[in-house]
């Protein structure tokens, strides 16, 4: 049994209410599955693999997170074993992300990748995702990278990420038949922000 800290128990816990009904883990992490547990330990998987490999930002609330890593350790690759769950979910989240994963592979360049955010319903619509991605392409820019990539399969989140900044890249249909938003931003901006400070 692995221990989880208190501290990322409530960031599990924030990422597990805020995706409840997105539509990628309604797919992937059916009930009749894996459900609860293994979206759980999906998401411990993530925040260790971001505090490894890339970037942790928790609003001061504690009522967001934001999970990026740098293009060169993208794509992750969750294995059944640190996940322990069934071959169908990774089955289930591979026939999904292969589609965004591989047109960012191929289209990035020097770039950020932002796997995760969320804010906890009642902290929505408050500013602190903005805060958060704010905070993400500043330290973006100043890891010296060019660009910011993302994916996203809510609707809901194209107006958010455009008033961002983002540009949509492409909308495709995946194999899993479920439509992913891809979006990017130019970090020139940014990095000169960063400079006049």
């Amino acid at each position: 049994m692995s221990y989880i800290s208190p501290a990322r128990e409530r960031l599990v816990s924030l990422l597990q209410q805020a995706f409840e009904n997105d539509p990628l883990f309604s797919y992937a992490f059916t009930k009749e599955h894996v459900g609860i547990t293994a979206i759980r330990r999906y998401f411990n998987y993530v925040i260790r693999y971001c505090e490894k490999n890339g970037k942790i930002i928790v609003s001061p609330d504690g009522q967001g997170i934001l999970a990026w890593i740098p293009g060169y350790h993208f794509p992750p690759k969750p294995k059944v074993q640190l996940l322990k769950t069934t071959p169908e979910t990774i089955l289930r989240l591979e026939l999904h992300e292969n589609t965004p994963e591989t047109i960012i592979a191929a289209n990035g360049n020097n770039y950020g990748y932002i796997w995760l955010l969320a804010i906890s319903p009642d902290s929505q619509g408050k500013g602190v995702g903005g805060q958060l991605v704010n905070e993400a392409l500043r330290q973006m820019a100043e890891f010296e990278l060019g660009e910011c990539w993302l994916s996203t399969e809510n609707p809901k989140n194209k107006i958010f990420y455009q008033k961002h900044g983002f540009q949509l890249f492409t909308e495709e249909v995946s194999q899993a038949e479920l439509t992913t938003y891809i979006f990017t931003k130019n970090l020139n901006d940014t990095r000169k922000a960063n400079n006049t400070k």
